[in-house]
């Protein structure tokens, strides 16, 4: 019954459509979700996510440099990654541009949104519930939901199963509902389908 207050949506390029004969168009296709967000009912994560998916992206901080490395190279690696990070924090903001798919699991999740490259040295946002405690739930197949705290980094998962299940219940338990797919289940269904 929540209300969508805004849509943004996600292209993915390379996945496998079992229907399409043409291989090699397959692999050069594009495909689009659009997720209704439920912006009244978890406004801060909304917000985060809507900032992921602009030209602008979400601003984030470098990560502190860890000193504790033993070998050299291995601190002048860490030392150029964070002064790289640095040159950037304050005019580039963290994006899905080049995010990938990284976890599948079959009816129960499918986890995006993992940044790499010139983003792997932000820190991670904090995705925290409304006041008034979300009550949303993962009661049917597309939806959306963000892990509660910043363990889940810059990603988000998409629920493909079904209400009542116990990786719902699990979902429920340490995610943020915070929208749903509006457009592009297929494209959801063939994710599914790859694992």
């Amino acid at each position: 019954d929540a209300v969508i207050t805004d849509k943004i949506y996600i292209n993915f390029k390379g996945i496998p459509n079992i229907n399409n004969e043409d291989a090699a168009t397959s692999s050069n296709s594009r495909d689009r979700i659009v997720i209704g967000l439920f912006g009244n009912d978890a406004p801060q994560p909304v917000s985060i996510l809507k900032q992921l998916v602009s030209s602008q992206g979400y601003k984030s901080k470098c990560k502190p440099l860890d000193t504790t490395r033993l070998l050299q190279k291995e601190q002048l690696e860490a030392n150029k990654v964070y002064n790289a990070c640095l040159e950037n924090e304050d005019t580039v903001g963290v994006n899905y541009d080049y995010a990938s798919v990284w976890r599948v699991i079959r009816d129960q999740r499918i986890d995006l949104g993992a940044v790499s490259g010139k983003f792997v040295a932000r820190e991670n946002p904090t995705f925290e519930a409304a006041k008034s405690s979300n009550a949303l739930v993962h009661d049917s197949a597309g939806v959306v939901s963000v892990r509660r705290g910043n363990d889940g980094g810059y990603g988000f998962t998409i629920f493909p199963g079904k209400k009542g299940s116990a990786p719902a219940a699990t979902l429920d338990e340490d995610n943020i509902v915070i929208g749903r797919i509006i457009e592009g289940m297929d494209v959801v269904e063939r994710l599914n389908d790859m694992a």
